[in-house]
Order: C-alpha cells, then structure tokens, then sequence
C-alpha cells in the first residue's frame, strides 16, 4: 500500500543529507535545530534526524540500526520492511506534485530532495548537504567508505538530471541551496552551510 507524506513543515528550512565523501560532523551538528532528512548511510551521523530514505529494501536489510529509529521513514522499492513506508517511482526526471510519489533521478540523493520538497511545500526552503555526486579517484565514493556489494555510484549519468529538479523547484517558489563541501553539481546555487541557515532555529 502506498503512503502519502503530510506538508509536516510547512513553509521551514529542510536539510537533506546525503553520503558524500566530504560529509563531516561539524557540519552535521549545525543542522540539529532543523528538520533533515538522512539519505541512506548519513543516519550514522545524526541520530537526531527528522526522516529517513533509503531507496531500497537491501539497503534498509544491511541497516537494522536505522529500522529501528522512530522517526518517519520512506522508500521507493515495493515490499519494503515494516515500518518503512512505500512511496511509488513515478519516474527519473523531474518534480513529482503528488504526495504518494517521488521522482527518482536514478538514485536516492534526488528522490530525497523531492520527498523535501512534500515535507516543506512551496514555500519552504531545502539544502542539500553531502551532495558531492563524485569520488576521489583512488578513495571511497562516501563518508563511511563504499556499500557491502562494493557498488559504485553512476555520478556522470545522474548529474545532469538535477537542472529538471532544479528548475522545478524554483518555479514554484522553492529555494534551493547546495552547501556541500565538495560537489560536481553545476545547476544548482551553492552557499556555505551557516549561511543558507535562518539565524533563529525551527521547533520540531
């Protein structure tokens, strides 16, 4: 059955923190009065996050720690775990409208941005964190180092679909910032964490 995620902050500053190699603590510990969004394996990081994605059933399999979070939790796979909940692919490109569902763009980082995107509404503002969308060419491809089946990301294929969400976005009235430390991503403004963050924090 699928889910449909609530407007729960209408209007806020969202944080999705995605897995890049140059994620680190001391900017995840400035997110902490704000709503975020753990993609995949950046739930090590911050325990206090608001929500979860995980786009498939094996990554949540390999993660018991973050099933057992009691937050909200999403995915895109169709049997997921409970108490994960099934959001419907309704393709790559993109902004999906409609709650039930996400755009995916091939990999969990923009379906994320998307399911920002239901969380705030089009008033809201979303940063990306983490959003390297590259790898060093000896290093790890994130923070904690590679997935346990040793896959690697398709950077070059995913990038340039970020523009469809991008425009998206602001088209509504949505302002997006990526404040990653490192990223390849060309089409969307880049701004340093603590400025793209109001100076008087969101209540959960």
């Amino acid at each position: 059955m699928r889910a449909s995620v609530p407007q729960r902050y209408p209007g806020a500053t969202i944080i999705c923190v995605a897995s890049g190699p140059s994620l680190c603590r001391a900017d995840v510990v400035d997110t902490v009065s704000f709503p975020t969004i753990a993609v995949n394996d950046a739930y090590r990081l911050m325990p206090f996050a608001t929500v979860l994605f995980g786009g498939d059933a094996q990554w949540w399999a390999w993660h018991p720690t973050a099933l057992a979070m009691s937050v909200p939790k999403y995915t895109l796979h169709a049997s997921p775990p409970a108490p994960v909940l099934r959001l419907e692919r309704t393709g790559q490109d993109g902004l999906e409208m409609e709650p039930t569902g996400l755009r995916s763009g091939g990999h969990s980082g923009y379906a994320a941005a998307n399911l920002a995107f239901h969380l705030v509404g089009p008033t809201g503002t979303i940063v990306l964190l983490g959003y390297d969308m590259q790898a060093p060419a000896m290093g790890p491809a994130h923070f904690f180092g590679d997935h346990p089946d040793g896959s690697r990301p398709r950077f070059v294929e995913w990038i340039p679909k970020y523009l469809a969400l991008y425009e998206a976005l602001t088209a509504l009235g949505v302002t997006v910032w990526n404040c990653s430390r490192e990223t390849a991503i060309p089409s969307i403004p880049r701004k340093a964490l603590r400025e793209a963050l109001p100076c008087s924090t969101f209540k959960h």
